[in-house]
């Protein structure tokens, strides 16, 4: 069985453990957070933020229900050459690197992300954005939702 909280979580690590992130080195990505940050600093890209958006629950057979939670995770990059920004090159990621590099960490993990009590995850949609809250332009970002189908019981919610 598993909660929203420990789902949540293991994205988080996930990513933070990822090599080719590398958050621990800095070699990569420069920040992964959970909960969403605005006027984000220059230093810190490209960055990744984790934010819950929507848990669903379906009672399968008592005690246990299924649970679908469905996380946002968001990244943003910036570089002042627009193509790089989209499609990156030798020195830097762009944001379909991001969204490539994030959804093979968490799929190598396939399906249960190492979590007892997740069943599956999918990822239903990406968006590729620009987003003026986050920092000045040039600043581009990607949008995965990720499903994340897990089940835990109705009374103790564990």
């Amino acid at each position: 069985m598993a909660t929203a909280k420990q789902v949540l979580n293991q994205v988080k690590t996930t990513l933070d453990a990822d090599a080719t992130l590398a958050v621990s080195t800095k070699a990569y990505i420069q920040r992964i957070d959970l909960g969403l940050r605005r006027g984000i600093a220059r230093a810190d890209f490209p960055c990744i933020q984790i934010e819950p958006a929507m848990l669903t629950e379906a009672a399968v057979a008592y005690p246990n229900l299924d649970c679908h939670l469905l996380v946002h995770i968001i990244a943003y990059t910036q570089v002042f050459d627009i193509p790089t920004l989209l499609k990156g090159d030798a020195n830097y990621k762009g944001v379909l690197d991001l969204e490539q590099d994030i959804k093979k960490a968490l799929g190598a993990l396939f399906p249960t992300l190492g979590l007892t009590g997740l069943i599956e995850f999918t990822f239903p949609r990406t968006e590729f954005t620009i987003s003026d809250n986050v920092a000045e332009f040039p600043v581009r970002g990607v949008i995965i939702d990720m499903d994340c189908h897990y089940r835990t019981t109705l009374d103790t919610r564990t």
